[in-house]
């Protein structure tokens, strides 16, 4: 039983990650905040402890810690469990509030499909495998992270599209697993609409998943590309509402016909309860509840177990002996991981805001009195070669409503995950023991896909892999520190989609003494890859955010070195069974045909046996750097006689740059780019493996000034401003000021001219900068266009008398190319007011109030406007002493600054 949970949680473990809530925050996550959706698809799931007394195990590729506990087994005449098993993962609870599992924060551990949705899961989920879009334009891509399958053989569900081999009987097949389970579709579900699934497992084992439940997934803040900001600048968009929907077992049979089933009593929008598992040779097992809703007992009509909680977390396990299990794990099932707010780190698609440093500790005590002691804290893990294609992206120069701070990569780089930091054991008669973990490789590096200069994608090839050999490709790991000071490190990849989750070596020691070292390699995908015995592709994920390509394409193993004691042990896959040069594999990619060897070391009387360098060095590079100029050093290895050390620039090739006994390197003239530096540590008798790769980035930023030219008048609004190129600048930014005002950029683009058009009548300044990724030069001189207006002034025609209330004419000449004309008025000297704008020549004037009025008009076109025609005065006369007084005229609108947005 053991074994089959451990399984199920690397297969499903994906799907363990959404923790599931009551109520979820109506804040809404941001995009960047579901990176840790996409990045991480758990492979590496092994147990803690030695005899796993807790249950507990780490996924060695992502460093999440979870717990697996049965807590009823009854074991009867077939495989098929009927058995009440728990599983309870730390996660990142930002933007859940509370838990609806039947066992509060423990899941309960049984075979069900699952993915997150706006609203529901669509009736034609069998047959179609994305949803559809979500309300207000929402990518699904952005909301849905795929659909998995937790069970045994399970994993992310993906399309069965392809030419690997299928069962002979029943289909049609729609989805398969890396595991080898493939679905057919029920057309009906028990409590809900829409279509089921009926699972096949490479044993033969059918599942049918046709009860549906719901529970609240954190919303997600959806801001689009064109949204704007509010009048705070922040980004605009609306937040939509999202939900895990997952369909449960309702029977489960082997093939020789033995069956269990699963009752249950919630309907489809609403979380998990069920009521009574039963199986063909008559075990049972029925479930109480209390009145939380949460599984209080379970019987199997003999024996009974309870469970207690506080508040909304399981606190204790009652076995039938009355011994109990203590749990306290309230702070990390409540762990967040918040961000630092560190303003001069934000949010955009290059940078991942920095965290709070908090640490959450858990504890569970077995029957026996043993305590195991959890901490957990954030750690930041990150790809390598990843091709940058930014969403909500806009080029230099184009209009970009949301800034660059709704902007977040389609392919995440790196993200933020609650990972395990130290494990202790202590109790009555047990020596305290303390296990420390150290993690690395959290950067990440990516790289603008082949032929771009931008993070975007116009060409077919985006989402293909950037490096497809050992000689670039990336890596993560972790040293587990046992209490005793020996320690064990594995060193896992996390190339895109090259060797991401598998381990490439584990070294085992003691103080800086490696004294066992297991190397592995694999039989890589790669866009041009000759064909093999088995098919390229298991199946194809129909989410291409996300990391399917670990679960899509077979990488079998092909060779495994074991180095310990000076001797050497291979394991290897042979080739030419069916095709020369190509390794011997079944249609399942299983090897056919291997080979396993071995060299003893052997040492004549009185000599030392040497054994290559046990670590690698750790290498130390600036992250940064503006001027070409810089060092790259490395810490010492026992053993060592030389160190190697390689470049790489842009993800090209490697070339050694020094194999001495130094332990730096000064560099200089380096250019614009990404300089990639590793180093391993050499003897007579080997080397070590590479150190982990440091990128320094080299922007250098121009030093020369732009020549501007812009003529010196112009009399059409239209004209051309240009400048010199620079050296090194990228972009260069162009400003703009009329009259003496405030400047205005105008230009933020690769271009070296720029065209003006319908400019009015002014003084128009100019000043440009060249400027590249790592900042900008001085400004140029400031040049000058003045536009006039060749528009004459109109002829005004008043009369010189009027009487209130009686209306009167005001006339003007007509003026070649304008387009509309400007009348003002000034009563009694108080100031001209415009009375009149339009394309006539002439208006009616009635006055209400006796006074002087003064009349000017110009002319106007797209250019500008003419002068204000000779004044014209008209005399009103009347008894003012009944008239009403004019309106005052309307208030100008309130300063935007003072008031609503």
């Amino acid at each position: 039983m053991a074994g089959w949970t451990r399984a199920v949680a690397l297969a499903g473990a994906a799907v363990v990650l959404c923790v599931l809530p009551v109520v979820a925050s109506a804040q809404g996550k941001q995009a960047w905040e579901e990176y840790d959706r996409l990045i991480e698809s758990k492979r590496a799931v092994a147990a803690l402890s030695a005899d796993n007394v807790f249950g507990d195990s780490l996924d060695l590729y992502s460093g999440v810690l979870s717990f697996t506990a049965t807590d009823v087994s009854i074991p009867g005449n077939s495989k098929l469990p009927v058995a009440v098993t728990r599983k309870f993962t730390v996660t990142n609870r930002e933007g859940y509030t509370g838990y609806a599992h039947p066992f509060a924060e423990w899941e309960l551990d049984i075979p069900h499909l699952s993915g997150v949705f706006q609203e529901a899961w669509h009736d034609n989920r069998c047959d179609v495998a994305v949803p559809p879009m979500g309300a207000g334009g929402l990518p699904a891509d952005e909301f849905w992270s795929g659909n998995y399958a937790d069970m045994p053989g399970g994993g992310e569900m993906l399309q069965a599209t392809t030419t690997w081999p299928k069962p002979s009987t029943g289909g049609p097949y729609k989805w398969v697993t890396a595991g080898n389970t493939y679905f057919s579709c029920l057309s009906s579900i028990a409590n809900g609409t829409g279509q089921g699934f009926l699972a096949i497992a490479s044993d033969g084992t059918k599942y049918w998943f046709n009860h549906m439940a719901r529970t609240r997934e954190p919303d997600y803040k959806y801001q689009g590309v064109d949204y704007g900001h509010d009048w705070e600048g922040n980004p605009l968009g609306f937040t939509a509402a999202r939900f895990k929907v997952a369909l449960y077992v309702t029977r489960v049979e082997d093939r020789f016909g033995n069956w269990v089933t699963y009752s249950y009593s919630n309907t489809p929008t609403q979380a998990l309860k069920i009521t009574q598992i039963t199986s063909n040779d008559s075990r049972t097992l029925t479930f109480g509840y209390n009145t939380s809703g949460l599984i209080s007992t379970v019987s199997d009509g003999s024996h009974t177990w309870s469970y207690g909680y506080q508040g909304n977390s399981l606190s204790s396990v009652t076995l039938p002996d009355t011994s109990s299990w203590q749990l306290s794990f309230a702070n990390l099932s409540n762990a967040v991981i918040q961000p630092s707010g560190d303003e001069a780190r934000p949010y955009g698609c290059f940078q991942l805001d920095s965290v709070l440093a908090d640490n959450f500790t858990g504890t569970i005590t077995h029957p026996s009195g043993a305590t195991g002691t959890y901490t957990v804290g954030p750690v930041r893990f990150g790809r390598t070669n990843v091709p940058a294609i930014c969403r909500n992206y806009r080029s230099p120069g184009q209009p970009d409503p949301n800034g660059k701070s709704d902007d977040f990569f389609l392919l995440p780089v790196r993200a933020f995950s609650l990972t395990l930091k130290s494990r202790q054991i202590s109790g009555p008669g047990i020596t305290t023991g303390t296990w420390t973990y150290a993690w690395s490789g959290g950067l990440g590096t990516w790289q603008y896909p082949p032929g771009e200069t931008e993070p975007v994608c116009t060409q077919s090839n985006c989402l293909d892999p950037i490096c497809t050999s050992d000689d670039c490709a990336g890596a993560r790991s972790v040293t587990i520190t046992e209490p005793d000071g020996s320690w064990t490190k594995h060193l896992y990849g996390n190339s895109y989609r090259y060797n991401e989750g598998k381990a490439l070596s584990v070294e085992t020691g003691k103080g800086s003494n490696a004294l066992r070292t297991v190397f592995n390699d694999y039989n890589y995908w790669t866009p041009n890859a000759p064909p093999q015995p088995y098919s390229a592709r298991i199946g194809v994920s129909p989410q291409p955010r996300g990391a399917g390509f670990v679960s899509e394409y077979p990488r079998p193993r092909v060779w495994t070195a074991t180095l310990q004691d000076g001797a050497d042990f291979i394991w290897e896959v042979e080739k030419g069974c069916t095709t020369a040069g190509i390794y011997c594999f079944d249609e399942f990619a299983q090897p056919t045909k291997v080979t396993r060897t071995g060299t003893v070391a052997k040492t004549m009387p009185g000599t030392t046996l040497v054994l290559p360098p046990g670590t690698a060095p750790t290498l130390t590079a600036p992250a940064t750097n503006a001027n070409g100029s810089f060092t790259v050093s490395w810490t010492t290895v026992s053993g060592a006689a030389t160190y190697q050390l390689q470049e790489q620039k842009n993800q090209g090739g490697w070339n050694t740059l020094q194999n001495t006994s130094a332990t730096s390197r000064s560099l200089s003239g380096k250019t614009d780019g990404s300089w990639s530096y590793q180093v391993r540590a050499c003897n007579s008798a080997g080397c070590s493996a590479w150190s982990v790769t440091e990128t320094t980035e080299v922007a250098i930023p121009p030093s020369g000034v732009p020549t501007l030219t812009a003529p010196a008048t112009n009399t059409t609004g239209s004209y051309t401003v240009s400048w010199t190129a620079v050296s090194l600048a990228t972009r260069y930014e162009l400003d703009e000021r009329k009259n003496g005002g405030s400047w205005v950029n105008i230009v933020d683009a690769g271009i070296v001219s720029w065209a003006a058009s319908a400019k009015g009548t002014g003084t128009y300044d100019y000043r440009v900068r060249a400027c590249n990724g790592a900042g900008c030069a001085a400004y140029s001189a400031v040049d000058t266009t003045t536009v006039s207006s060749p528009l004459p002034a109109p002829t005004l025609t008043a009369p010189t008398t009027a009487q209130t209330y009686e209306p009167f004419t005001v006339s003007w000449t007509s003026v070649s190319t304008a387009t509309n004309y400007v009348l003002q008025q000034n009563r009694n000297s108080t100031g001209w007011n415009d009375v009149y704008t339009g394309a006539g020549t002439s208006t009616a004037r009635t006055i209400n109030i006796a006074g002087t009025y003064q009349y000017q008009v110009q002319a106007c076109n797209a250019n500008g406007c003419s002068p204000y025609s000779a004044v014209k005065t008209v005399q009103v006369e009347g008894d003012t002493s009944l008239l009403v007084p004019e309106e005052p005229p309307p208030e100008e609108p309130a300063d935007p600054g003072e008031g609503a947005p």
